[in-house]
């Protein structure tokens, strides 16, 4: 596929705990920070998480700890890109999970300017089988992509991740071949171990092909 596409994989591990929508990712980005050559060899990390921190604070990586710090300003990206929400509608996920799940991943898609010569976006929600709930043909902006999520309706089957993945490998059929292709996977664990199930090595493998770099994100709680 060349070098031109760039396709971020974020498996985003949605905990399941009693976390309000109060506790969310703070908005800002941290500071960047200079490699350290001299850290101590134990270090104490003051957080571990944004809501670890007073005030407006966020939890930032330093060069050696974790520290609270006051964020730079609020991140939007304005780069062109398409983006695929990979989301976890399974019958593990509880009603109160899956409205988190579905807080979080508007959150997260306000920070993209969605919009048609921008960042284009699209959904899928997967149990047994997966639903293209809008494809980047749809050409939704912020807005639209927002109420779409939040009316999302929940399947509550089986964990079949690998046939979500098959899924956004199509969805990227339609991208543009010069952005970067971004897909945010969510689930609460593991794939459940049906007869046809692929193992994720393999089912990931069309899209590794494009990818360059990885992004993990795990909800704090």
């Amino acid at each position: 596929m060349g070098n031109h596409f760039l396709m971020a994989i974020a498996l985003v591990v949605f905990v399941t705990g009693d976390v309000s929508l109060s506790q969310r990712i703070r908005p800002g980005r941290c500071a960047l920070y200079e490699k350290q050559p001299n850290c101590p060899v134990y270090t104490w990390d003051r957080c571990s998480c944004d809501q670890d921190c007073p005030l407006n604070m966020k939890c930032c990586f330093t060069g050696c700890r974790n520290v609270c710090i006051f964020p730079d300003k609020a991140v939007t990206i304005t780069t062109k890109a398409d983006v695929v929400f990979v989301m976890d509608s399974s019958g593990s996920i509880s009603k109160d999970d899956y409205r988190k799940e579905k807080e979080f991943v508007k959150q997260l898609a306000n920070i993209f300017d969605i919009s048609r010569n921008q960042a284009r976006a699209s959904v899928i929600i997967y149990d047994d089988n997966p639903k293209l709930i809008f494809s980047f043909e749809d050409e939704l902006d912020n807005r639209n992509v927002s109420a779409a999520i939040q009316g999302l309706q929940h399947l509550k089957g089986h964990t079949r991740i690998d046939k979500a993945l098959a899924v956004a490998e199509n969805v990227f059929t339609d991208a543009r071949p010069t952005v970067p292709r971004i897909a945010f996977i969510l689930t609460d664990g593991k794939q459940t171990a049906d007869f046809d199930a692929k193992p994720l090595d393999v089912a990931s493998k069309p899209l590794k092909v494009i990818i360059q770099f990885h992004v993990i994100i795990e909800i704090c709680v």
